[in-house]
């Protein structure tokens, strides 16, 4: 989660050198292809994600209620779902274990 998968790169905002701000880190931030904002998958988001949704999610890019994930993140559920389940079911855990953070505004 934070070297293959990368997941900060795209869920955090960035400050006028690039760099993650380190307050905004998992928290969301605009989506680098310019089509909106890449969501908080902090538990301030995700609280009521069970690990199974999350996981689910990394596998199939179904979200617990309201469709499919979008954007890179499509290309990033076709790589993750070729991992083993137990290495999903790991990076579900990363998440969940997050500190919450607020969502910072676009």
């Amino acid at each position: 989660t934070e070297t293959l998968a990368h997941c900060a790169e795209c869920h955090s905002s960035r400050n006028i050198f690039a760099a993650i701000r380190p307050e905004t880190r998992f928290a969301g931030g605009p989506d680098a292809e310019g089509t909106g904002f890449v969501p908080n998958i902090t538990p301030t988001r995700l609280r009521r994600w069970t690990q199974t949704d999350i996981s689910t999610m990394l596998a199939t890019g179904q979200k617990p209620q309201d469709g499919h994930v979008g954007s890179a993140m499509v290309d990033v559920v076709a790589n993750l779902s070729q991992l083993p389940q137990e290495d999903r079911d790991a990076i579900t855990r990363y998440i969940k274990a997050l500190p919450a953070r607020q969502t910072p505004h676009p």
